[in-house]
């Protein structure tokens, strides 16, 4: 729902105008990892009427006002977004963090982020027991190890929900062989096939635009300026790599690389 201030209003250090647009946030589009979505779940358990809104494009928790006093719904007719000229104006980055390379390993974290345009929509990601020991060298690089997935779901328990947010949508990755290669042999381990994608990038590839050869995620990050906040972790891997495409293809490397 999209609402607009009746008078100005101070939401914790910030002031907004009469006027400036207040979207109220479903909470099943909250990363389930973030800050906000941990403080409105101490604030509910604590009984008080909350919400997550976002004001000139960042979350914030708010008391629920009253309408007739604080808020009115913006009687605004939607309208369709124009049509995008980019490749890939909607995608979905995929990452997922495994025990190893070979045929016999296995996955045993996953992520999957959505983007529109741009801004991110939906993001899920999680750990699952592999079934086989994590090698310390692996345990090392991102810091999961066999205590971690002790007690969590088997892949089987996550992949029709996998299999679903990827069917029908074009797939990002960064190596997107590797992550196809190994998300798929769990699908065939459950008898399921690979999903029907509406496409299929590798950024890895698509860093050849700026001049890159097959760039590890963190160097094609510093070179677009992406932020990339825990390397080898599923959820901030896929996120980077679903903003480096789209710096990719809206030209905006060449600019950031001139600082190189």
């Amino acid at each position: 729902m999209t609402c607009r201030l009746l008078r100005p209003t101070t939401y914790a250090d910030r002031t907004f105008e009469a006027g400036t647009a207040v979207v109220v946030v479903p909470l099943e589009s909250v990363d389930e990892h973030s800050p906000i979505r941990r403080l409105w779940q101490r604030e509910r358990q604590r009984g008080a009427p909350v919400e997550v809104v976002r004001l000139d494009g960042e979350e914030r928790l708010r008391t629920v006002p009253r309408e007739s006093v604080e808020l009115v719904q913006a009687q605004e007719t939607p309208q369709a977004p124009p049509a995008s000229t980019l490749p890939w104006p909607r995608f979905v980055a995929l990452d997922l963090e495994t025990t190893g390379f070979g045929g016999q390993d296995r996955v045993f974290e996953w992520s999957v982020v959505a983007f529109d345009e741009g801004r991110e929509v939906f993001a899920r990601s999680g750990l699952v027991d592999p079934g086989r020991p994590i090698p310390p060298i692996v345990a090392r690089l991102t810091g999961v190890s066999d205590r971690d997935v002790k007690g969590k779901p088997a892949f089987g328990e996550v992949a029709e929900l996998l299999h679903r947010w990827i069917a029908g949508r074009v797939v990002a990755a960064h190596n997107l062989p590797f992550d196809r290669r190994m998300l798929n042999a769990e699908f065939v381990r459950l008898g399921m096939n690979w999903p029907k994608t509406d496409g299929e990038v590798c950024t890895q590839k698509e860093a050849a635009r700026v001049g890159l050869k097959r760039p590890k995620l963190d160097e094609l990050c510093r070179a677009l300026g992406v932020q990339l906040d825990t390397h080898h972790r599923a959820l901030d891997d896929a996120r980077a790599c679903g903003l480096c495409l789209w710096a990719l293809q809206n030209n905006t490397a060449p600019q950031k690389l001139l600082g190189l």
